[in-house]
């Protein structure tokens, strides 16, 4: 386990390099930020201070080179739209987009993982054609369209929950559902898949030979071995659910990261943006790692 950390953080290492000058990169080609900074009134003497104060009159290894050391301390300078420390702002929404992710997640597990077991149960039947028809649509549906058909239900013709917002757990239930839906239908076809390729097994058929009772083989037996592709389903949609609901958050006017990055990429705040991508890259080589470790507890033959 102490060898598999040390390993991963120096692998951890390269790849955030690659990503901050990814990001930095796009960012130095997406325009001039004084131009914004500054009234149109600005005199060229007023433009060319404001630049050399920022630094924006250096080389671009120059620039890349602060970029990088200030971002090891995690300065990303100052949001010129809100005046505070852009990494302060960004974590400010994190909560919520955390709250948002983890309860998607669980609809999507609480309804995939019976939908897939019972959908395997029923194979060829009128209930498996529904389950898995359900899923394709559900996948196939654009997440802002979704969005928009639950507000026009739910809250609009029904008045259940709130059309946007946050604040309480009614406010978070709609998006939620519009989040996690895609990724419930892919867990539904990935459990039903695995689950019929386990249950053809030997050792399922020696412990139905043994008296075992249904219920025991399918969740005790057959349940534990579908997991580890679960996993990984999980520990690749949550970073995107907590951190890339840009749809989502605007759809439902979400106060979270999402509609941050958004709001700041049509403001040009490059501040926010690279704050903002620098923080879900770290939540994804997070959740890699967690997984990997997850395949070892779930899994005992699997070696880190």
């Amino acid at each position: 386990m102490k060898r598999y950390l040390i390993r991963y953080t120096f692998q951890f290492v390269p790849v955030l390099l690659i990503i901050s000058l990814i990001v930095f990169g796009l960012v130095y080609m997406a325009g001039d930020p004084v131009q914004l900074m500054l009234p149109d009134s600005a005199t060229p003497e007023e433009v060319a201070s404001l630049r050399e104060t920022l630094g924006l009159n250096r080389p671009f290894w120059v620039q890349y080179g602060v970029f990088l050391k200030n971002a090891l301390t995690g300065d990303f300078g100052v949001s010129f739209r809100y005046h505070a420390d852009a990494m302060s702002v960004v974590l400010d929404r994190l909560p919520a987009s955390l709250a948002l992710g983890l309860l998607a997640m669980l609809f999507a597990l609480s309804v995939s993982i019976p939908l897939g077991i019972w959908s395997a149960l029923h194979r060829n039947t009128g209930v498996d054609l529904l389950i898995t028809g359900a899923s394709v649509a559900c996948k196939a549906m654009p997440t802002f369209w979704l969005g928009l058909m639950l507000i026009l239900i739910f809250s609009v013709t029904l008045q259940i929950f709130p059309v946007s917002g946050s604040g309480t757990i009614s406010h978070m239930i709609l998006p939620a559902i519009a989040l996690g839906g895609g990724t419930a239908a892919e867990i539904t076809r990935l459990v039903r898949s695995n689950m019929l390729e386990t249950l053809g097994q030997d050792y399922i058929r020696t412990a139905r030979a043994k008296g075992l009772g249904e219920g025991a083989v399918i969740y005790r037996h057959a349940l534990k071995n579908c997991l580890n592709p679960v996993i990984t389903i999980i520990t690749v949609q949550l970073p995107f659910l907590i951190g890339g609901s840009l749809i989502t958050e605007t759809v439902f006017a979400y106060p979270g990261v999402g509609q941050l990055l958004v709001q700041a990429v049509n403001a040009r705040d490059m501040s926010i943006v690279q704050a903002g991508v620098f923080l879900i890259a770290i939540l994804v080589i997070v959740m890699n790692m967690i997984g990997d470790i997850l395949y070892r507890t779930v899994d005992k033959r699997i070696k880190y």
